[in-house]
Formats: structure tokens, C-alpha cells, sequence
């Protein structure tokens, strides 16, 4: 059984419009599946950009409030930095005045006479005993 040309011609025609059909077919699934893949690696990009935004947030946050303790820390430092400058100059001060009373203290005593031998007595004339005392001899 042989076929005419044109029955090879339609059998032809046939077969390539069948190829075609199914080229079209697999080609249409092809371009849906990279489509879909696309859509899936944009959705994803888009999730991780997400999260780095929100990171980066967090990390400004961070960055503010170090930047904040940093400055509170500075100021804290000098604070501290005049409170020793001002504690130095208060025990110097100190020092001089516990100097000026030594030496007060020692002006006052090269005035007063010391007896030995004589019995202290509470609440007597300390003058009158030493006028008698001195009368007597």
C-alpha cells in the first residue's frame, strides 16, 4: 500500500501540525515553570531584602543607643575629671588649713606655762590656785 503524494503531503502536514501543537503545548509548561521559578527566586528576594531592611533598623537602633551612652559616657567622664580637680584642690586646702591650725595651736601655747606636779581638780579657779601658789613662796 502506497500512499500518493498527497496523501504523504497531508501525513506530513499532519504530523507537523501535531509536533507543532505539542511544541506549543511543552513550550507554553516550559515558560510557565521558569516563570513560576522567577516569581518564586523574586518572592524570595524580596523576603531577604525584608529582613536586611529590618536588621538594618535594628543595628541603627543599636548604633543610636550606643552613640547615646558613648556621649553620656563622655560627659560622665568629665564630670568625674572635675570632681577629682575640685577634690584636689579641697584637700590641698585641708592640708593647709590643718597646717595654719598646727601652727595657731602653737602660737597659742608659747603664751601658756606649764606646771607639773600640780593635781588637776575639776571645776576649780585654775588662777586663783596658781596666785596662791605664787604668793606662797
Amino acid at each position: 500500500m502506497s500512499l500518493s503524494d498527497s496523501d504523504e503531503d497531508n501525513s506530513v502536514s499532519n504530523i507537523l501540525s501535531i509536533f507543532k501543537r505539542d511544541l506549543k503545548i511543552k513550550m507554553k509548561k516550559w515558560a510557565d515553570d521558569v516563570y513560576s521559578e522567577i516569581d518564586d527566586m523574586v518572592k524570595s528576594l524580596h523576603n531577604e531584602v525584608k529582613e536586611i531592611k529590618n536588621e538594618q533598623k535594628q543595628m541603627n537602633a543599636r548604633i543610636t543607643k550606643l552613640e547615646r551612652e558613648l556621649k553620656a559616657s563622655t560627659e560622665l567622664k568629665t564630670s568625674v575629671s572635675k570632681i577629682e580637680t575640685k577634690e584636689r584642690r579641697t584637700e590641698k586646702k585641708l592640708e593647709e588649713i590643718e597646717e595654719n591650725g598646727k601652727h595657731t595651736r602653737n602660737l597659742m601655747r608659747s603664751n601658756n606655762l606649764v606646771i607639773f606636779g600640780l593635781p588637776e581638780i575639776p571645776n576649780e579657779n585654775l588662777e586663783r590656785e596658781i596666785i596662791e601658789m605664787v604668793n606662797g613662796v
